[in-house]
């Protein structure tokens, strides 16, 4: 019996066919996004030897992770739920009276004050020769945040007590620590903070910080109405959170 010869496959168009393929799978794949935290990059700027402030250890209120996933909140053993809390108390621990000397002092904040801090910081402008725009640059920040304060002045009607400049809330994580955690910490420090946004704008406005960010965000007749208070809130509760570069420690 005679062999039946087995037709061959035409293989010409398969280069075409794994193109077409490859070209449909790279339009209508998506790739998810790694998750992250919106975070305003700081600004370097170069800062003369006596202008270098000493921190004291009450203006800090230090949250130190470490790879195990283990947290100390100003040297003491805490857990994750305890940073909303302790962050409470860094604020308001001396936001009436000066009570507790290893939380962060309050100052007055007047008139008066602005007023003169102004004047100096323009004599210092007006004193800076030739390639010195980075110092001008910094003290013009440094101006329009004693106007700012001179705006709470005037909405409130007297003078308001401020938390120290230097005071704020300090991350400190090893290498290997997981990123989930610090977006936990994180987490857990800013809504500290916007619960005490949140009281302070309903004390003053009947409103909350929460609801009037949000407002502001979607609709411009309520972001033009709401833009002071906002950063009359803002000034009266700060968000200052340092996150200091990983470090394995043995």
């Amino acid at each position: 019996m005679a062999k039946r010869e087995i037709p061959e496959i035409n293989a010409g168009s398969m280069a075409d066919i794994a193109f077409l393929l490859l070209i449909f799978f790279l339009v209508t794949t998506t790739m998810d996004k790694d998750t992250g935290i919106l975070r305003q990059m700081s600004v370097k700027i170069e800062i003369q030897p006596d202008q270098i402030v000493d921190v004291a250890k009450r203006n800090l209120m230090k949250i130190q992770a470490n790879a195990q996933g283990q947290l100390m909140i100003r040297k003491d053993i805490a857990q994750l739920s305890d940073v909303r809390e302790k962050v409470r108390e860094f604020y308001l621990a001396n936001m009436l009276d000066e009570v507790n000397p290893e939380m962060p002092r309050y100052k007055l904040v007047t008139k008066y004050f602005c007023d003169s801090n102004i004047t100096e910081i323009d004599k210092y402008i007006a004193g800076l020769g030739e390639g010195m725009e980075a110092y001008e640059d910094f003290k013009l920040a440094e101006r329009k945040e004693y106007e700012k304060r001179l705006r709470v002045i005037q909405t409130l009607g007297k003078p308001f007590r401020e938390i120290e400049q230097v005071a704020a809330v300090q991350i400190e994580l090893q290498t290997r620590t997981e990123y989930e955690l610090l977006v936990s910490i994180l987490n857990e420090v800013k809504a500290a903070i916007n619960d005490l946004r949140d009281e302070k704008a309903n004390e003053l406005f009947g409103i909350s910080y929460r609801v009037m960010v949000q407002q502001s965000t979607t609709n411009p007749d309520k972001e033009a109405e709401y833009a002071d208070w906002i950063e009359l809130i803002e000034i009266l509760i700060p968000e200052r959170i340092v996150e200091l570069k990983p470090a394995d420690k043995q």
